[in-house]
């Protein structure tokens, strides 16, 4: 279930293809080294993966997630990634338009390992 019964979903057959499922929400981020925390579920070929980022005024980090990161339960997919220069994030999921997924939410965690 989503964390407040509300999630962003997509399926194949019923919502069109290759958008972003969820872009934002902006957030002022300090320089330091962070972690944004992806909450996603469903079912994608291998061919048609989701798509991650950060993006601040430019791509900071971006990840592909398989179907072998997905499934019926929501799971975590965490996407490390650096911020030189204090200013806006945003978090986006581009859904490329094949199988069904659900974005519930992002959380974005300090990293400590620096």
């Amino acid at each position: 279930m989503a964390s407040d019964g509300l999630a962003w979903e997509a399926a194949e057959g019923i919502d069109a293809g290759d958008t972003f499922l969820t872009w934002g929400p902006y957030q002022d981020l300090p320089p330091g080294a962070y972690a944004a925390c992806f909450r996603l579920r469903g079912s994608v070929p291998a061919d048609a993966p989701l798509l991650v980022d950060v993006f601040m005024g430019g791509r900071l980090a971006s990840a592909k997630v398989g179907a072998d990161r997905l499934g019926e339960e929501y799971a975590d997919v965490p996407l490390p990634f650096d911020v030189r220069q204090a200013g806006q994030a945003e978090y986006r999921v581009r859904w490329l338009g094949r199988g069904s997924v659900a974005a519930d939410r992002v959380i974005v965690l300090h990293r400590l390992d620096r």
